[in-house]
């Protein structure tokens, strides 16, 4: 394993080629750690448009993808399974089924 930072190991490479970051070890192609919930784990900065978008857990169970300038919820996906693209999915659906809801102001 290759150690390319101090002892905190904020970035590794494995002798398979796994790599991580914020983890000690890379169990994945890529293995991401973080302090979720509320720990982006990917941020990209737009200097064009001025939109920067993240990608993490929000709140617990809850992983999102999120317009951060006006702090905008694009899509959330639950540990249930349940699915929603602009708004959050409800979380008293009968349990036997998954759901996908959309945000689609007044009409579909």
């Amino acid at each position: 394993m290759a150690n390319l930072s101090n002892i905190n190991n904020k970035f590794i490479v494995e002798d398979s080629g796994d790599v991580g970051i914020g983890v000690t070890t890379a169990t994945t192609k890529l293995h991401i750690g973080g302090t979720a919930p509320g720990d982006s784990i990917i941020r990209q900065d737009s200097t064009v448009s001025g939109t920067n978008w993240e990608i993490g857990e929000r709140a617990a169970g809850k992983w999102q993808i999120f317009e951060d300038d006006g702090d905008t919820i694009v899509a959330t996906f639950m540990s249930t399974g349940n699915v929603g693209i602009g708004v959050t999915p409800e979380t008293d659906w009968d349990a036997r089924y998954k759901a996908l809801q959309i945000n689609t102001g007044s009409s579909l």
